[in-house]
């Protein structure tokens, strides 16, 4: 019987796992959409927020990163970028699609 439950938990905590990471999936989509629009003040802010809330999968990070890198950039933010490009690239960045 414990084991059933133990196996109910597991599966529970990695739906709960799988349901987080697609939300961030869908919130950096809508950040990739603002950026491809030129609208960087609210690429930039949805970056900050994602970025705030505690993300942990290092190739969602290094993607916020590297936008929120793009996104100051184009506000010529040159420092707030360089940081933001910086982060990313410790984290491995994967090529940007925007």
């Amino acid at each position: 019987m414990n084991k059933k439950i133990f196996a109910i938990l597991i599966f529970l905590v990695f739906t709960a796992i799988a349901v987080k990471s697609q939300d961030v999936d869908a919130k950096i989509d809508d950040i990739k959409s603002a950026l491809i629009n030129s609208d960087y003040e609210t690429g930039l802010k949805e970056c900050e927020a994602l970025l705030q809330s505690g993300v942990g999968e290092p190739k969602q990070l290094a993607l916020i990163y590297g936008y929120a890198g793009l996104s100051s950039e184009a506000l010529k933010r040159k420092a707030e970028a360089l940081g933001y490009y910086k982060k990313a690239v410790e984290l491995q960045m994967p090529q940007l699609d925007v």
